[in-house]
């Protein structure tokens, strides 16, 4: 007999493993600051911008209605009509636009009129009015026409009123009294070099001295030198001017009569040769 055993059916048991994991989180803190720092800064920065212009280039009392000039400006030349470009380019403007941006414009603009004007500086003194300075360049000659004062800066001519400054550390020459009733001398350098009148007239200036009086002949491009009151030479701007004052100082030292001598004609004659009168 067959005995059969019934079994039971397997039953897998399957265990479950819990693995606990630790994982750590890094807060990157730095990172964080950084960019607080960066926002601040940036926020900051827009904030002093905004200050910036609230309190100047929009706050009224900047904006220029009034123009004050120094005393050392009006002293050394005073033309209104400097002035008045000045007033005129500055009203209505900002004074940090004016100061910081606009100051070379309007230093142009003056040049282009008045070339020996050398620059021009802003100051902010109270509401709404601004302080300005103009410095002057040095004049190289002054012209003078019976009571009028001319001076001269780079072929330019220019009325001088006798209250002012400008030039009086530089020479005199006079224009011969036909010439009255010029308000310009724009004309006096027109076929003539600027340069080499300059030039002679400081050799000439070197040979006399200050205490003579130059006149100058523009028609005949000549100088007549008064030395003295009763002697006058005179000398041609187109010819060798040294060779003259040569012959002038050879003269001076040389000739027993020169004393007496009322005129000296330097250029008349060939070299070497000099008409006289007693």
């Amino acid at each position: 007999m067959i005995n059969i055993v019934k079994q039971k059916p397997f039953k897998r048991r399957h265990r479950r493993f819990f693995v606990k994991s630790k994982i750590h989180v890094k807060i990157p803190f730095k990172n964080i600051m950084k960019w607080i720092l960066v926002f601040a800064i940036v926020f900051a920065f827009a904030y002093f911008v905004v200050y910036i212009f609230r309190s100047t280039l929009f706050k009224s009392e900047y904006y220029i209605y009034n123009s004050r000039y120094s005393v050392e400006s009006v002293k050394n030349f005073d033309d209104p009509a400097l002035y008045k470009i000045i007033k005129t380019q500055t009203k209505w403007e900002n004074y940090y636009i004016l100061k910081y941006f606009k100051r070379r414009d309007i230093l142009d603009v003056i040049k282009a009129k008045y070339p020996f004007v050398k620059d021009i500086e802003f100051r902010y003194s109270q509401k709404n009015t601004v302080d300005v300075k103009l410095i002057f360049d040095q004049v190289d000659i002054r012209f003078k026409l019976w009571k009028k004062l001319f001076g001269l800066y780079k072929w330019n001519t220019f009325l001088l009123y006798s209250w002012n400054i400008l030039g009086n550390s530089t020479k005199i020459i006079e224009l011969p009294s036909y010439l009255s009733g010029l308000n310009n001398l724009n004309w006096l350098f027109f076929n003539y070099s600027y340069e080499d009148f300059i030039v002679n007239t400081d050799i000439i200036s070197q040979v006399f001295g200050d205490g003579v009086r130059l006149v100058y002949m523009p028609g005949s491009k000549r100088i007549a030198v008064f030395v003295g009151k009763n002697k006058v030479v005179y000398i041609n701007l187109q010819k060798d001017i040294k060779l003259q004052m040569t012959e002038y100082d050879f003269l001076r030292k040389y000739d027993m009569d020169f004393a007496n001598y009322i005129e000296i004609d330097l250029w008349s004659l060939e070299w070497s040769m000099a008409i006289v009168k007693r």
